[in-house]
């Protein structure tokens, strides 16, 4: 059953900073606000004023020490690393530093799901969600995926259960955050313009588990390097997905895909049940499989809920056929991992979009997955890069715009093929974030398709 509230942090009448005032930080200024903090804001003014007079009762710089006057907690927003010199005068004036997850959690009653990894994160939240609201259970969604923690919390009552997709941003500063079930998926280089390297980035993923116990639950591939590595110290029961998997999870087994313990097994959906493309979002539904079945809540009636989750906005959405040449968006992909796993899970041939603003990964592993790729087109920022490290494994062609990546798709494409816009990289360079450049780009399918049929 879910557990009880937490204990709150006494913040009545007392100074409390919030940094960093986007989505999450405003969230997080409000329940403060309504458990009545003081909050002081700190900020560059990337904020809404009429918010801020209501809600805060100071606004700072980042450069100026006098927010911390008296202060008894800071709170992080995600945006903002843990070494800003602010960040640093805080922890030496004895400040507590938190994330805004940790603060929520302190506020919310419920139990925690909370799921991590490089990539299908959103899409497991989701459909985990989509599963326990099809079986009755109450619940919300929140967390990375779009609803701050912080937003639900005066909704919760102790019998919910939280589904919290969870960045390794997020987790560098949580102390008493505990994860019920707590699910890692597979870790591939990402963020390597704020980790010196994947072992720092992939311990900050690992501390989603870091306070559970062995009546808990923990989800990963282990198969997955940095996943066998956290089973192997966590004190939770340990739950896989993957092919090949003899202990307790879901394995796939033919076109069945089945919740095996030491004791029982049983066939939970087969692989046809799972509506969404790529192979990669089968190992996200067997996660999500393994989470309902691991916690006992798993129903036989799951099973056509989910065969009606239609998955995420933007995460291999198919925007379908023009000229025999079928579309498919996937603006939300940032990383080589994400790119690489929508490549191998897609059949026929491709033709395959990158570009943007890249975040300091390398794309030079990409180029054993190219073989089914007709062309590689190029544009933003990144294509010089992109055109180095791809050089020779690909035909590589460079577009100005979506408008130009299209009409090059059609001309060069034929019928069967796959134009896959997985970007690879950050969409600020050219927009205001994934969604917008998703939003662009399935209006500048529909220009396409409205001029070949005028």
């Amino acid at each position: 059953m879910p557990e009880p509230g937490h204990n709150e942090p006494q913040v009545a009448g007392r100074r409390v900073v919030v940094h960093g005032l986007a989505r999450s930080g405003r969230a997080a200024a409000e329940l403060l606000r309504e458990r009545g903090a003081q909050v002081v804001g700190v900020d560059e003014g990337s904020f809404p004023r009429e918010w801020a007079r209501r809600t805060l009762a100071a606004i700072y710089s980042s450069a100026d020490p006098g927010a911390l006057a008296d202060a008894v907690l800071f709170v992080l927003s995600p945006g903002i690393p843990d070494t800003h010199p602010l960040v640093r005068a805080a922890r030496q004036r004895g400040i507590p530093v938190v994330s805004e997850i940790e603060l929520a959690y302190r506020f919310a009653p419920g139990s925690l799901i909370a799921i991590t990894g490089s990539k299908g994160k959103s899409t497991t939240a989701a459909l985990t969600g989509h599963l326990l609201e099809a079986l009755g259970v109450e619940h919300v969604v929140a967390g990375n995926i779009g609803v701050p923690f912080s937003a639900v919390v005066a909704s919760l009552r102790p019998r919910h259960w939280i589904v919290l997709e969870v960045s390794s941003f997020q987790l560098e500063t949580i102390d008493a955050f505990h994860a019920r079930a707590a699910v890692q998926l597979r870790i591939s280089p990402d963020h390597l313009d704020r980790y010196p390297d994947i072992e720092a980035y992939a311990a900050a993923k690992a501390r989603v588990a870091q306070r559970q116990t062995a009546e808990d639950l923990l989800v990963v591939a282990p198969d997955d390097t940095w996943g066998a590595r956290l089973a192997s110290v966590s004190a939770a029961r340990v739950a896989g997905f993957a092919t090949t998997w003899k202990e307790t999870g879901v394995v796939r087994d033919g076109d069945a895909l089945v919740w095996r313990t030491p004791e029982s097994q049983q066939v939970l959906a087969r692989v046809q049940d799972v509506p969404l493309l790529g192979s990669h979002n089968l190992e996200n539904a067997m996660a999500a499989l393994a989470i309902l079945a691991g916690l006992g809540l798993w129903e036989e009636r799951a099973r056509a809920a989910l065969r009606t989750f239609r998955g995420l906005e933007f995460r291999m959405q198919s925007c379908g056929e023009i000229s025999g040449i079928h579309f498919v968006n996937d603006s939300k992909s940032t990383t080589v991992e994400s790119v690489r796993a929508a490549v191998r899970g897609m059949p026929g041939a491709l033709l395959l979009a990158l570009g943007g603003r890249n975040k300091g990964l390398d794309f030079r592993s990409l180029r054993d997955d190219l073989a089914a790729v007709r062309v590689v087109f190029l544009y933003g920022e990144s294509a010089p890069q992109l055109a180095r490290d791809l050089a020779g494994a690909a035909h590589l062609e460079r577009v100005s715009d979506l408008d130009a990546l299209l009409r090059r798709a059609l001309e060069i494409g034929q019928p069967g093929d796959t134009l896959l816009f997985s970007p690879g990289c950050t969409s600020f360079d050219q927009f205001d974030n994934a969604e917008h450049r998703g939003r662009e780009f399935d209006a500048a399918v529909e220009r396409v398709r409205e001029a070949m049929h005028a």
